[in-house]
């Protein structure tokens, strides 16, 4: 009855696992939408950069490099980065 109680108030460790992983995807997910969304912005404005200004996870980070774009750090109080693609 015990283990009954207890797994219904807290997750298993493997079930914490995975919804920790889904949790990491999703705001990575989220992170990319908003600065894909930034992107798109800038290319109708005729611009070949965005200024974002929030902390870049590192997969975010990595995969906007994968695809090509220039990222530099332009201020660290408050973070704020430059993404380029000239």
């Amino acid at each position: 009855m015990d283990n009954l109680i207890s797994s219904d108030i807290m997750p298993s460790a493997q079930e914490a696992k995975q919804m920790t992983k889904e949790s990491i995807k999703n705001f990575n997910s989220q992170q990319l939408s908003d600065i894909s969304q930034k992107i798109t912005n800038a290319i109708t404005d005729g611009d070949f950069a965005i200024e974002y200004k929030d902390h870049l996870d590192d997969k975010t980070y990595k995969k906007l490099k994968e695809l090509g774009y220039k990222i530099d750090m332009i201020s660290l109080v408050p973070k704020i980065c430059s993404i380029s693609w000239l």
